[in-house]
């Protein structure tokens, strides 16, 4: 052990790391596989119990749905005017003219072919005492006596139940791919007696389709047995799983509904149970899915994670090396670039360190000595531009405003004197909107100042996009006195007309700028547009502030807040409202004096 300490002490710090962190790797590797094969274990056992809940409640569900449609259907039958009719029709009628048969049955026909096409059921028949039944039986017609000595007859009699869902051998006939659904039709003068039953018969395969959906592993079973025992119906994959042993070991849970959730062993393995009763019926849909499924998965999982370890291992190597090495390449680096400053004057130059030790800090200072030196020099490079601008600048403010107003005032008379009053009213909205914006280098100008200068911009984007705008305004003469910044209402009706209007389809809309003074102390202006609106997310950012511009046009939102916070405090403010494809509603609220 001592020469082991020893060969590790004068071992490099480059292979001391890389052999820390492989016992680090080696032993959470070992940690992490053991814990996930119990954590997963029992993870893996308890989605499989849920998911064949959800399974089964899904599927019973469906099944629910069939169950009742096709309840419905003879419902309407059995109270339909026509098989009312001919139910009750006495023999002499049609002894006396056999056409009359052949009139009512194609009567019947018809009716229950509609029914079977809209419903998806195979053929609908009926039991009769009398009628059509009595003088010739066919596929559609039976004798009522047919099912009168049957025991799950004198059950449903003994019940009062008038539906009941039979099988081929409880109707002992020969037909073994349909489970049917009987409903007695009450003798209309005495309802305690039934003189016809309404059959519908409907697919074992389709019921098989649902079954078949409801498997969630290779060798899951499902399948539908009555309150006799009797299997209705079942999925159609293969396995060994035996139904009877299966229903024996089941069929008490089933009956008596003591759980719906059983573990029980058949043939030496252990089964998970799934169960549910099906309304409207005596049905249970029973889930069988075998343990060593379910711990199959587990192993499956396991699998994957010892693949995913195998495959991770030659990184992590490779990883542990280049961490172990990293530090010694970093001072390596660092020394070489240090010579390049010293000896070249080379200052564009940064080194990457992502982590935060000796080496990391001395990179970090390394970089910032750089950084200074290279604004130093920047700092001297921009005093010799911003002399050169500050001329440019003294130049410029040379230039009289007023030589652009004088220039549109031209334009304005040549268009006059041309007779072509378009021009000369949109150069004199033009001429009006930029002094309006100057306000004589005032920064603070009065409510209808603002209002003026909306009608001198809302003219001229009427001129640009064919009178799209609709601009209404209503402020009270109290509240056009008062003062606000300047260029606070224009970038809003801005934003209502390139973000709201011309995003509709017909790419026309109003604008509505609303006044009100509210308790003598504040004022509410409202730009009211009915353009497209604002989504819920984009309005939650513009209530927070998180909106600077809105797609390039207009100051942003964000500006005219604070704009209105620094003159009037904290109490006034930019709050915006929003339906989308209904309207938006920019609220500038502030202070007015008494």
């Amino acid at each position: 052990m001592k020469r082991i300490v020893n060969a590790f002490s004068n071992m490099s710090i480059k292979y001391k790391l890389f052999a820390s962190y492989m016992f680090v790797i080696l032993i959470s590797f070992g940690i992490f596989s053991f814990m996930n094969y119990v954590i997963v274990g029992r993870d893996v056992e308890k989605r499989a119990i849920y998911s064949s809940g959800k399974i089964v409640d899904q599927t019973a569900s469906f099944l629910e749905n069939r169950v009742s449609s096709v309840k419905n259907v003879l419902n309407i039958l059995a109270l339909d005017s026509t098989v009312q009719e001919l139910v009750n029709r006495p023999d002499d009628y049609y002894y006396e003219n056999i056409g009359n048969w052949l009139v009512d049955s194609q009567r019947f026909t018809k009716l229950f072919y509609s029914t079977c096409q809209n419903f998806d059921i195979l053929s609908i028949s009926i039991y009769m005492t009398q009628g059509l039944a009595k003088l010739s039986e066919t596929d559609s017609y039976f004798l009522f006596e047919r099912i009168e000595k049957l025991p799950w007859y004198h059950q449903m009699v003994l019940k009062g139940e008038l539906f009941a869902w039979v099988t081929p051998k409880m109707l002992n006939i020969a037909r073994k791919d349909v489970v049917s659904l009987i409903r007695l039709i009450p003798d209309p003068k005495n309802i305690s007696e039934y003189k016809a039953a309404l059959r519908a018969d409907i697919s074992i395969a389709e019921i098989e389709r649902i079954l078949n959906q409801a498997l969630f592993t290779s060798r899951t079973l499902a399948f539908i047995v009555n309150s006799n025992g009797e299997v209705v119906a079942r999925s159609l994959n293969k396995t060994n799983l035996s139904l009877g042993e299966m229903i024996k070991g089941i069929e008490k849970n089933i009956l008596y509904q003591e759980a719906n959730v059983v573990e029980i062993e058949v043939g030496g393995e252990k089964l998970l149970v799934r169960t549910k009763s099906i309304s409207d019926t005596d049905w249970y849909l029973v889930l069988v899915t075998p343990y060593k499924e379910i711990h199959e998965l587990n192993i499956k999982t396991i699998k994957q994670v010892f693949f995913m370890i195998f495959l991770i291992t030659p990184f992590t190597l490779i990883f542990a090396f280049w961490a172990a090495t990293s530090s010694t390449s970093r001072i390596k680096r660092l020394t070489h670039n240090m010579k390049k400053v010293i000896e070249k004057g080379d200052f564009n130059i940064e080194l990457d360190s992502h982590s935060q030790d000796e080496v990391g800090q001395l990179i970090y200072t390394f970089n910032y000595m750089l950084k200074k030196i290279k604004e130093l020099l920047y700092q001297q490079y921009q005093l010799g531009k911003e002399k050169k601008n500050l001329e440019l600048k003294a130049l410029q403010s040379q230039i009289n405003p007023h030589f652009l107003y004088n220039t549109l005032d031209l334009i304005n008379w040549i268009a006059i004197k041309n007779k072509n009053e378009d021009i000369s009213r949109l150069v004199t909205s033009l001429s009006q909107f930029y002094k309006l914006s100057l306000s004589k280098g005032e920064d603070v100008v009065t409510v209808e100042n603002e209002i003026e200068h909306v009608k001198a911009y809302v003219m001229i984007q009427n001129y640009r996009f064919d009178n799209c705008i609709d601009l209404k305004i209503d402020v009270p003469q109290k509240l056009l006195q008062a003062r606000i910044p300047k260029l606070t209402l224009q970038p809003l009706v801005e934003n209502s007309i390139h973000h709201g209007i011309l995003e509709k389809d017909e790419q026309k809309g109003t604008i509505i700028i609303k006044g009100e003074i509210i308790d003598d102390k504040m004022a509410a202006i409202y730009v009211i547009d009915d353009g497209v609106g604002i989504c819920e997310e984009v309005l939650e950012k513009i209530k927070k502030g998180e909106v600077e511009t809105t797609r390039g046009h207009g100051f942003g939102i964000k500006n005219i807040n604070e704009r209105l916070k620094i003159y009037f405090g904290n109490e006034a403010g930019l709050f915006y409202e929003s339906k989308i494809n209904e309207k938006t509603v920019a609220k500038v609220l502030f202070p007015v004096e008494e």
